[in-house]
């Protein structure tokens, strides 16, 4: 999609326009988590986790969505539309299922709150990508 509507943090930023595939096998699934701490941390998780943490983040991008749908129930619509809530736990459990289909490794790794992205990308090019 553009550039204008996608994560903050692009591939193509990161390794040059033509070096990001389009589509591929998941393998791995990574969430980047922001510390106080000094150095990088590593820990394996769940697709069960992952999947949470994931629509946690969605709510919270999605939330006029989520306004939305809360009106529209508000107003007695006469076709089934679904709740936040609902909404929340079906995108888990297709996420869930992806990763555990995929038999991916989900790794969390704690990036230091000082570390730019040149540090980022080598620690995960070292330990998480070796």
């Amino acid at each position: 999609g553009a550039r204008s509507v996608r994560r903050r943090v692009h591939g193509e930023d990161l390794f040059s326009d033509g070096a990001v595939a389009e589509s591929g096998r998941v393998t791995e699934a990574v969430q980047l988590r922001r510390t106080d701490s000094a150095d990088f941390t590593l820990d394996v998780s769940t697709p069960h986790d992952l999947a949470r943490v994931a629509t946690s983040v969605l709510a919270v991008e999605l939330e006029p969505l989520g306004l939305w749908l809360a009106a529209i129930h508000a107003a007695g619509p006469t076709t089934r539309w679904p709740t936040a809530d609902a909404m929340i736990r079906e995108t888990a459990a297709v996420i869930e299922a992806g990763l555990s289909e995929a038999r991916a490794r989900c790794l969390v790794v704690g990036v230091p709150r000082h570390c730019g992205p040149d540090a980022l990308l080598r620690f995960l090019e070292d330990e998480v990508l070796a």
